[in-house]
């Protein structure tokens, strides 16, 4: 499973690559970026590049701020409560913790 998944990994690496070398070829032409505090001069291609970048880490930042982040709060919420719980049966007594079936009663 590891050698497919490092595989499917490595082609997407390739595949992106060559998306990024066709459209820095195709984008050749000096371009502005003219910011409130800054201006930067740069080929279209690598201001298109640096905008596709800047959109996939802040796009990762706020998928981990929202989805990823209280997730783990949680699993480590009701790990915690897991190890309470089991720590609460192992010290209780063994005649206790024996349920007797309605069965066993007759």
């Amino acid at each position: 499973m590891k050698t497919i998944k490092k595989t499917l990994i490595i082609v997407l690496v390739i595949i992106l690559l060559s998306f990024i070398v066709t459209l820095s070829a195709l984008n050749l032409e000096a371009g502005e970026l003219n910011m409130y505090f800054f201006t930067v001069n740069a080929s279209l291609g690598f201001i298109v590049l640096m905008t596709l970048i800047a959109g996939v880490l802040i796009g990762a930042l706020i998928s981990w701020v929202l989805w990823l982040w209280p997730a783990n709060r949680e699993k480590r919420h009701w790990q915690r409560r897991y190890h309470q719980l089991r720590q609460e049966t192992e010290s209780q007594p063994a005649s206790s913790q024996a349920l007797k079936s309605p069965t066993e009663t007759r």
